[in-house]
């Protein structure tokens, strides 16, 4: 497999920057692995840090006696945790969309960025090797 391929789908299918790690171009992949991680880190953050809140909520409602939770209707108090999560989400979800559309973003331009720097490598070493062939 070519370098430019294979830095391109290293950036793809593993994660932004890694193809240029790859390729030994440092700088240029932690450009684009730093702020992947922080926007991963920061989304997951969220996540956990209400879901943490509405656990409490409903631990609370338990112990308080408002909210039996049996294996009869255990479904049903996953599904209400789960739908309490997705809305006290929705208050951020306009900043989390940006968050993911930027990730994505990041991710594209990695890849790209990977590819066409193998496309590079790969011209390069193939002069240096028609000059020391002729």
């Amino acid at each position: 497999m070519k370098p430019s391929t294979k830095a391109a789908c290293l950036s793809l299918f593993v994660f932004p920057g890694v193809g240029l790690l790859w390729l030994k171009r440092w700088a240029r992949g932690l450009f684009f692995l730093i702020p992947a991680l922080l926007i991963i880190v920061f989304i997951f953050y969220r996540i956990i840090s209400v879901a943490k809140e509405v656990y409490a909520h409903f631990l609370r409602r338990v112990e308080e006696g408002y909210l039996v939770v049996d294996p009869t209707n255990i479904l049903q108090v996953a599904m209400k945790i789960y739908q309490e999560i997705v809305a006290a989400l929705g208050t951020e979800t306009q900043k989390l969309q940006m968050l993911e559309y930027f990730f994505i973003a990041c991710w594209l331009c990695s890849a790209l960025s990977s590819y066409f720097v193998g496309l590079k490598i790969e011209k390069a070493t193939s002069k240096s090797t028609t000059k020391s062939a002729s």
